[in-house]
C-alpha cells in the first residue's frame, strides 16, 4: 500500500469520526431538549425537558395532569405565595374598605408597592399592589386587615389550602419572603389546586391578569401607573392570561399561571425554576399542552345557527348566529363525545338591535357543560304592526290585506257578473 493511500484511508478515518461525533452531539443535545415521546392522534409529540426543577401542566378541560416533573417535590414556592393570599383576602374583605398602612408593613422587605406608615389605601388598590407588584408590603397589610395579625392570617391560608386539597404545602407568611424551606413549601401539584381555586374567583383573575393598573393619588403619594411583570402576559396571542410571579435574590425563580386560548384552559406551575429560563419553559410548556390535548371547534363565530321567532317585530323570523368561536377538548379526544344545545331565550320581543342575544348555544363533553356561546340576531328588528304580536310579519300581513282584498274584489266581480246575467234571462223570456 502505497504512502498516498495510506493518506486518503487516514483522511477518510477522520472525516468519518468527526462525523460520528457530531450525530452524537446533535442526538444528545436532542434528547436533552426533549425526552420522551406520547402518541397524539396518530402523531408522536416530544415531551420537553425544561429547566425548572419541579413541574405541572394540569388541563382544567379533561381534568388532568399532562405534563409532570418531580410535581410531588418540595421546593420554595416565592411569591407566588401571594395569590392564596389575594384570594383569602378578596373572600373576607370588601374592595372598597379603607386601610390605613401599618408601620411593620411599610418595613416590609424586598419588592414592594413603596408603602409609607399611615398611608390609607384601598383593599383593591393593595390587591393590585400584590399581585402586580408583588408588594410585600402590600400583601402584609392584607393580612393584618383581613386577620389582625400576620400569625392569625398565615393559619387561615394553611387551613385553606388544606381545604383546596393540599397535602404538602405549608406557609409561615402571607407574601413568600423566605429561603426556610423546611417551614414554607409547596410542591407543583399542590400549587396547581390552589391556582385553579383562585383563577375561579373572577377579582382574583382579572387582577392578576391586568396588564396596566392606574394606582390612584393618596395622602402619602401621588397616582402611580403599574406594569405587570408576568412573562408572556403581554405578548399578543401568547394564551398566558393570568398569574403571579416569584423570584429569589440568589437568581431561583417561580411562576404560576392560567392559560385559556380557543377555549383550551391549563394551569402550570414552574418551581426551581431560573429567572431567564422561566418564560422559556412557559412557552415550552404552552406548546406541548396545545400539541397533545385534542380539541374541536364546534363552531366558528358568526356561523348561522338558523332563524328565531320574534314577537311583535316587522320581522318576526330573524337570522341568527354564534357570538364566538367555541372549543371543546373531551376527555377522550373523540369528536362524538360532544354535544350541542341551542336554548332560546324566551319571551322575545322587539325591537331589537343588531347583535342583540336571543339564546345561547351550550356545548358538552363527557356529559358537562363545557363552554358556551350567546346567540345573537344578524340584523335590527323594528316595531312591527298589530299583527306581529300573532308573529305575522308586515310583509306577510300586508300579502293577507292584498289577498282579502282581491278576493272581495274578484267576489264583487263575480257577483256583478252573475246579476247581469240573470237580468238577460229574464228579458229574453219577456
Amino acid at each position: 500500500m502505497t504512502d498516498r493511500i495510506k493518506i486518503a484511508i487516514s483522511k477518510f478515518r477522520a472525516i468519518l469520526v468527526c462525523g460520528m461525533i457530531c450525530c452524537l452531539v446533535f442526538t444528545v443535545s436532542a434528547a436533552q431538549a426533549y425526552g420522551d415521546t406520547v402518541q397524539v392522534g396518530g402523531k408522536k409529540v416530544s415531551k420537553p425537558d425544561i429547566t425548572a426543577g419541579a413541574a405541572a401542566l394540569y388541563c382544567v378541560n379533561t381534568d388532568e395532569t399532562i405534563y409532570s416533573k418531580d410535581a410531588n417535590t418540595r421546593y420554595l414556592p416565592f411569591s407566588i405565595t401571594k395569590l392564596l393570599t389575594a384570594l383569602i383576602a378578596v373572600e373576607n374583605l370588601p374592595m372598597d374598605q379603607k386601610v390605613t398602612v401599618s408601620r411593620e408593613a411599610a418595613e416590609q422587605e424586598g419588592s414592594t408597592m413603596s408603602l409609607q406608615e399611615g398611608e390609607v389605601v384601598t383593599v383593591e388598590e393593595l390587591l393590585y399592589g400584590t399581585l402586580m407588584l408583588s408588594g410585600n408590603d402590600a400583601a402584609y397589610a392584607l393580612a393584618e386587615t383581613c386577620a389582625g395579625i400576620e400569625k392569625k392570617f398565615v393559619a387561615m391560608m394553611n387551613d385553606r389550602a388544606r381545604e383546596i386539597g393540599c397535602t404538602d404545602t405549608h406557609f409561615i407568611n402571607p407574601n413568600g419572603l423566605t429561603d426556610d424551606i423546611t417551614r414554607h413549601y409547596t410542591t407543583a401539584d399542590d400549587f396547581v389546586k390552589i391556582t385553579e381555586e383562585c383563577m375561579k374567583n373572577p377579582t382574583v383573575r382579572k387582577i392578576a391578569g391586568a396588564k396596566k393598573y392606574k394606582m390612584p393619588a393618596t395622602n402619602k403619594r401621588e397616582s402611580e401607573l403599574f406594569k405587570t411583570h408576568l412573562p408572556l402576559l403581554t405578548e399578543k396571542n401568547s394564551g398566558v392570561v393570568a398569574g403571579k410571579t416569584g423570584f429569589w435574590e440568589t437568581g431561583q425563580a417561580t411562576v404560576s399561571v392560567l392559560y385559556d386560548k380557543n377555549g383550551l384552559e391549563m394551569i402550570m406551575v414552574l418551581l426551581g425554576d431560573t429567572e431567564e429560563d422561566r418564560p422559556d419553559d412557559m412557552a415550552i410548556l404552552c406548546k406541548y399542552g396545545r400539541q397533545t390535548v385534542k380539541g374541536f371547534r364546534v363552531a366558528a363565530k358568526g356561523d348561522s345557527l338558523g332563524k328565531k321567532w320574534i314577537r311583535g317585530g316587522k320581522i318576526t323570523r330573524v337570522p341568527v348566529k354564534a357570538a364566538k368561536s367555541v372549543y371543546s377538548y373531551p376527555s377522550d379526544g373523540k369528536e362524538s363525545s360532544v354535544k350541542t344545545k341551542y336554548v332560546k331565550k324566551a319571551g322575545v320581543t322587539s325591537p331589537l338591535k343588531k347583535g342583540e342575544t336571543v339564546g345561547t348555544l351550550k356545548v358538552y363533553a363527557d356529559g358537562k357543560l363545557a363552554t358556551s356561546t350567546p346567540v345573537v340576531t344578524t340584523q335590527k328588528v323594528e316595531k312591527g304592526w298589530f299583527t306581529s304580536n300573532l308573529y305575522i310579519s308586515n310583509a306577510v300581513a300586508a300579502i293577507i290585506v292584498i289577498l282579502i282584498l282581491l278576493f272581495l274584489v274578484l267576489r264583487y266581480y263575480f257577483r256583478t257578473v252573475a246579476r247581469r246575467k240573470r237580468r238577460k234571462r229574464r228579458r229574453s223570456r219577456r
